[in-house]
């Protein structure tokens, strides 16, 4: 993390405690509405403030430090993010139907397999 690369560690603290009693809260709030299986979906949430309050931050001490380069392609990373959970949605939707998603599955390691020297070009890219 950029924060404790220059040694403004306060920010991880801030972020982390945040983070924290945001899924407490939540959960507190939602179990009894919703079951066990609202925890999931809480963290997740909290996963996604504590990306976002470290993006933040990290931007915050950049500006401090005098850093001007681009440290992270935000929109590679909000366009992978995204894809990320329309799959999870996707896959959620289709537990009912396991003989379907093991297609999916099959097909997905098959287009990676077949797709894989352009996968390695374009993941050495950001390397």
């Amino acid at each position: 993390w950029i924060e404790n690369y220059y040694e403004i560690t306060k920010y991880l603290a801030y972020v982390s405690i945040t983070c924290a009693i945001a899924n407490v809260v939540l959960n507190a709030l939602l179990i009894g509405s919703f079951g066990y299986v609202v925890c999931g979906y809480t963290t997740v949430i909290s996963y996604i403030l504590f990306c976002f309050g470290h993006y933040y931050f990290m931007k915050k001490v950049c500006k401090q430090c005098g850093v001007e380069d681009k440290i992270y392609d935000i929109r590679s990373i909000v366009v992978i993010s995204l894809l990320f959970i329309a799959l999870t949605i996707m896959i959620t939707l289709l537990y009912p139907y396991p003989y379907i998603r093991y297609i999916l599955l099959l097909a997905a390691f098959a287009a990676v397999y077949i797709k894989r020297e352009q996968i390695l070009r374009f993941l050495k890219a950001f390397h």
